[in-house]
Parts: structure tokens; sequence; C-alpha cells
């Protein structure tokens, strides 16, 4: 389970990748990604509904935490395509429609409140009830889905999905509605061409987890999920699954960290080249 998940992220982000750096404009970015992360649920669903959980607790992980983080990116991506294809024309009328979409998403965390906040406050005292598939009781009511394959998933796996999913969006929208609040930052020449990250989705992430654990942003209290949205807007790349990442990173037996060492190894080089040749420093 555990080999195929890793390989289907990794699969994901690397078409993720090549989507974000071909697509010329954000509808054929949400566009194309949709149809990527809709080939991404299709898999994983298949692997799933022949899979034989070993343990409950094998299964409580898988669907409290491994698919709700692969549904999360496939909602997310459709919502941002419903965004970018209903946008009205105008600055005014943009606000108003994504100032609309925010209340949605609050609307939707109000009506699950309980089990948003069990989410929130990472909560566990009642997972066999909400991630086992079969459970003896269930002691959240929600509205069911007709249509939900009890093999492939839990009607309180997806609404963890969905619930990481608004969460994120919510962020991207809030965003929006500052830039088009400042239209001196637009009009500014210094900002009329963004700055884009050439290199892989995985040191971008080994560096922003670097910076957040230096203690030299926010006095050391950074917030690492804010700083991951802030930085992800300032080099124009969606970075998605850092969490899972940073585990991988945590449990190497060496080079954790290699692109924390390869930064100092150009650094160093940049050094030695000033010494030899100042002028070109």
């Amino acid at each position: 389970m555990n080999q195929f998940l890793i390989e289907l992220q990794k699969n994901m982000e690397v078409s993720m990748h090549v989507i974000s750096t071909e697509s010329e404009h954000d509808l054929e970015l949400a566009n194309r990604s949709k149809d990527c992360l809709n080939k991404t649920m299709e898999l994983l669903n298949d692997f799933v509904r022949q899979y034989e959980f070993r343990t409950t607790e094998d299964e409580i992980r898988f669907f409290k935490e491994q698919r709700p983080s692969f549904y999360a990116e496939f909602i997310f991506w459709n919502e941002v395509l419903f965004l970018e294809s209903n946008l009205p024309v105008g600055t005014k009328w943009q606000i108003d429609f994504l100032k609309k979409a925010i209340q949605r998403i609050n609307d939707y965390f109000e009506r699950y409140k309980e089990l948003y906040k069990y989410y929130k406050q990472q909560l566990t005292l009642h997972d066999q009830q909400l991630f086992v598939r079969y459970p003896e009781e269930k002691l959240i009511n929600i509205e069911e889905n007709p249509e939900l394959d009890s093999r492939i998933s839990t009607a309180y796996s997806s609404l963890f999905g969905k619930f990481m999913a608004f969460d994120r969006l919510a962020g991207k929208i809030q965003n929006t509605i500052a830039n088009l609040k400042s239209p001196k930052y637009k009009s500014n020449p210094e900002h009329s061409e963004r700055l884009k990250w050439t290199g892989s989705k995985a040191q971008l992430i080994e560096l922003i987890y670097a910076l957040a654990s230096s203690g030299v942003i926010n006095n050391g209290k950074p917030n690492v999920k804010q700083l991951f949205l802030i930085i992800s807007e300032f080099f124009h790349i969606e970075i998605t699954h850092y969490y899972p990442y940073f585990q991988r990173m945590r449990i190497k037996k060496k080079d954790r960290a290699q692109f924390m060492t390869y930064l100092t190894d150009c650094l160093i080089k940049r050094m030695d080249e000033s010494d030899e040749f100042p002028r070109f420093s």
C-alpha cells in the first residue's frame, strides 16, 4: 500500500509540475490539473477496491490521512476550474464574486462544524467509527451520497478531503482578492514579470522547511502553512503534499537535506570564484 501511494503521489506531482510549466493561463492550468487529478483518483480507487487492509489502524490511516490528501487535490482543482470559468469581468465584480465563494466555504464549514472541529483539532477518539468502512455505528449524522462506493471511501473521509481542499482554496481566494485590491502592485513595472521557481518542488519544500526551522521569520514562530502559501504565490507554483515529503526526508538515514548541501556548495563555489576573479562576482 505505502509503496503504491508513494509512486502515485510522485507521478502526480511530476505531471502537475509539467502542467504548471506548460500552461499559458490560469484557466488552462485548472482544466489540465483537474483532468490529471481525475486520472489519479481513478487509479487510487481501482487499487483500493482490490486491497485488503492488514489492520484497523492501517485502514484508519488511509481513510483519515492518505486518501483525503489525494481527494483534496482533486476537489481543489475542480473548485479552481469553477471559479476561473465563471469569474466575471471587472475588478469590482470579481471581488464580489470571490467574496461569495469565501462565504460558500464558510457555510460549508458551519454545516459540518462538529466534524470540522474534529479535523482541525486533530482528534482521534472516534476514528474507528469515522474512518472504518463498515463501522458498527455512526457518531455524526451527515447527508449520505448515494453514489459513494463504500469499498473506496467513507463519507467522513470524503469530508476530510473537502476540508483540506476548502482550507487551501480559501487562502488562494483571499490572496487573489488582496491582489485585486492593490492595483499599485500590478501597475508597478518592477512586478510586471513574476519570478518563477525552476527547481523541483522537492527542493522548494526543503528550502521552506529550512526557513521555518531557522527562527529567522516572525521571531521563530512562523505558520508553516502560511509560509508555503506565500512563497508558492510569489514563485507562481502550486505546492501540495509538503508534509508527507517532509516525513520522507526525516526518516532518511543519510543526506536528509540534500538541497541545503547543494546550496552551500554553490555559495562556496561562488566565493571561491570571486576570490580568483573579483570582477565577475
